[in-house]
């Protein structure tokens, strides 16, 4: 038996979905068969989809060999056997080709090969996924995903699902080093219907771009929200702990806490050795009309790093493209630095304050006492800064400066205001003095300017 079409459309639409040319060839009896075919089918919009069929079967089943898709520079090949006697059961082979991925994300390879199996059943209302496998030839990666959904007549599809994955890293495929995310192992499990699920996930990291740790969560959710109960990590030598709300309907919203306890950054960058600290805390929403509307504070960041006392806490908000901080205090021993003020579109104010009585922390082999403070304001792209400077006693290992003292008022146009005053001295190195006394003014605009330079020294 032979049957062939034409091209055709098979839906209204202007363009319309157009099925074929195509044709099946088919011989033998219900109980011993052969098939062949191929044909097309052209969306508006989407490259062709063409597909071609080779099997052979009886009453019970077909066995494929192979049933191919093509789609521009994707195709996906099936092969093995379906049968239909009592349950309806699947297993097969598959092959899969995609090409053209960088248009789609520049991190990705031009191409990418995936093999895997499929097995399967379906009876008494239950599609059951015993085994799903994906291997790919350019990378490591293995993943395989086995679970069920359970059809009643009467409710919503309930679902359990269970996924695990190996050498997983992105971009794909990178050098370890070179890879943002990479991960040795995992395993992530979903249940419930869409009213009511939990998920749970179990994480191996490995160092690259993000800190090797053990990550392990769990949380609950419906249609509108997830409940997260908590994602634990065990990482620099510390714990994480992540905990809150996630929502996605009517709007994106949040409310998340975070902390951290006994982390060593040095076991991710050594140049910075310590232990740290931190509580985190943030909620808001993304309303369609007005847009980011959100706060924040840091409640602690603390401990040491890098061989110095460290305390960092802060808080504010974000409306829209603007973000408010309200606080940010910064100390090291005495030392502390502080800002506030509002930075987003064209708008630009930030307040900020130094005080430095004991750089040595700081800086090792320096001494004496340091103050500043200013403000910068404007826009973002048009700043103007003014900023006083005074430090008493400053010496940085044999050099010693009895006095600085500094003034300044820029800003990065042409025509911004310039004034510009630095007054020092005595400064002495080893007991012998270099020079009486310095001073340097500047006025005029960031374009036209004249400095004056007046040095003193016996």
């Amino acid at each position: 038996l032979a049957m062939t079409w034409p091209e055709m459309a098979v839906t209204t639409d202007q363009p319309p979905a157009l099925l074929g040319p195509g044709e099946i060839n088919t011989e033998g009896s219900l109980d011993n068969y052969r098939i062949a075919g191929e044909g097309q089918l052209v969306a508006p919009g989407m490259a062709a989809l063409r597909w071609s069929l080779r099997a052979g079967g009886t009453a019970e089943g077909i066995q494929l060999e192979p049933f191919t898709v093509t789609s521009g520079p994707y195709e996906l090949a099936l092969s093995g056997a379906v049968s239909w006697q009592g349950p309806i059961v699947a297993n097969l082979g598959y092959r899969a080709r995609a090409e053209q991925l960088e248009s789609l994300n520049p991190q990705l390879p031009p191409r990418l090969d995936a093999t895997g199996v499929l097995a399967a059943r379906f009876e008494q209302q239950t599609l059951s996924l015993e085994k799903l496998e994906l291997m790919l030839e350019q990378a490591p990666l293995h993943v395989a995903s086995k679970g069920s959904v359970r059809l009643p007549a009467d409710g919503d599809p309930v679902i359990e699902a269970e996924l695990q994955w190996s050498s997983l890293q992105w971009p794909i495929p990178a050098q370890p080093t070179a890879a943002l995310i990479t991960s040795p192992e995992g395993r992530a499990l979903l249940a419930g219907t869409a009213d009511a699920w939990t998920i749970e996930l179990a994480v191996q990291l490995a160092d690259g771009q993000v800190p090797a740790g053990e990550w392990q969560g769990r949380g609950a959710g419906n249609r509108t929200a997830l409940q997260l109960d908590y994602l634990r990590g065990r990482v620099l030598d510390g714990e994480i702990s992540l905990a809150g709300n996630l929502g996605w309907n009517p709007v994106p919203r949040w409310n998340l806490a975070i902390s951290g306890k006994h982390l060593n950054p040095g076991k991710w960058q050594p140049e910075l050795p310590g232990q740290l600290t931190f509580d985190f805390g943030s909620e808001g929403s993304v309303d369609p009309q007005s847009g980011l509307q959100g706060s924040f504070a840091l409640r602690q960041l603390s401990g040491e790093l890098a061989g110095r006392p460290l305390a960092l806490a802060g808080n504010g908000a974000i409306t829209g493209d603007a973000v408010q901080l309200d606080r940010l205090i910064l100390t090291s021993g005495d030392n502390r630095f502080s800002a506030s003020g509002e930075l987003g579109g064209q708008r630009l104010r930030m307040d900020w304050a130094l005080l430095a009585p004991d750089p040595g922390l700081l800086l090792p082999g320096s001494a004496g006492s340091l103050e500043a403070n200013g403000r910068v304001e404007g826009s973002p792209s048009n700043p103007r800064l003014q900023a006083r400077l005074a430090g008493h006693e400053l010496q940085y290992e044999d050099r010693h400066l009895h006095r600085l003292a500094a003034s300044l008022q820029a800003g990065t146009g042409a025509e911004a205001p310039l004034q510009l005053a630095i007054e020092l001295g005595p400064l002495r190195q080893a007991g012998q003095t270099l020079l009486d006394s310095a001073r340097l003014t500047a006025a005029g605009t960031t374009a036209d300017h004249q400095l004056e330079l007046d040095l003193q020294a016996e």
